[in-house]
């Protein structure tokens, strides 16, 4: 498990940081399901729980957890994960920028502001913890211009 994952939920402190007008994400429905469900599986009231309130939500999300069939345990963990993100995102969803290409700047300076145009759009506990960027370069088989990008990621698959 991660540690400060549990903490932001379990101990509330996640509360401060809900977005209830990102439309993307749930208004905090979410999260405060998550945050109970902790609360019950951490607790030493009851032997087991149901994370049925937070499945209804996630099929909300997504038409795959809608039914009873089994499901893939990554692709269970990304929903959750960016769906979450959503609810707590501070960043401004509505600006838009093009990513930089590199054209013969040097990579760091590439990937630093590729980084910070994504933090400005995206701002939680979950783009400082867990999410990265790789790079992308393609060359044209014509005229072998090199694009260089860098792109965000919250999880590898």
């Amino acid at each position: 498990h991660c540690r400060g994952l549990r903490d932001l939920f379990l101990l509330g402190q996640y509360k401060k940081q809900i977005n209830k007008f990102n439309p993307i994400g749930t208004g905090g429905k979410t999260a405060e399901v998550y945050h109970n469900l902790l609360q019950d599986m951490w607790s030493q009231r009851q032997g087991s729980c149901s994370p049925h309130h937070l499945k209804a939500l996630l099929a909300k999300k997504s038409d795959m957890y809608s039914g009873f069939q089994q499901q893939d345990a990554q692709e269970l963990l990304s929903v959750l994960l960016d769906t979450l993100h959503e609810d707590l995102n501070q960043g401004d969803i509505k600006r838009t920028f093009t990513m930089p290409d590199g054209d013969g700047k040097c990579d760091r300076d590439v990937a630093t502001e590729s980084w910070d145009f994504h933090k400005q759009r995206n701002s939680s506990y979950f783009v400082e913890n867990f999410m990265g960027q790789y790079k992308s370069k393609v060359t044209c088989l014509e005229c072998s211009k090199v694009s260089i990008t860098f792109d965000p990621y919250m999880y590898l698959s």
